[in-house]
């Protein structure tokens, strides 16, 4: 990420901080009310200024979990392994 694109990434950052600490708190309780439309155009702009590297990453994060699940499941019984090759070339060889 550029130095550009990570100060605009804190600085929208620290703008949606602001926002919630400016709210308006509600009575024994935690939450505060902040302006939706204000907050999701806040965060729909640090969205759309991560840097497409970071999207890739995600993707291939995605890619090899799906990858090493498929490759986790119990093999399928076939001769590919070392031992049914042996087992082929000696039933071959007690043929002739």
């Amino acid at each position: 990420m550029s130095d550009q694109a990570a100060y605009d990434v804190e600085s929208i950052l620290l703008s949606l901080k602001e926002l919630v600490e400016a709210g308006r708190s509600m009575p024994m309780s935690a939450s505060v009310l902040v302006n939706r439309e204000e907050f999701l155009e806040l965060l729909e702009e640090s969205i759309a200024t991560l840097p497409q590297e970071l999207r890739h990453s995600r993707w291939l994060l995605k890619e090899r979990e799906e990858f090493t699940s498929t490759r986790s499941s119990p093999p399928s019984r076939s001769c590919s392994s070392g031992r049914c090759r042996r087992s082929r070339r000696g039933a071959s060889a007690s043929r002739s």
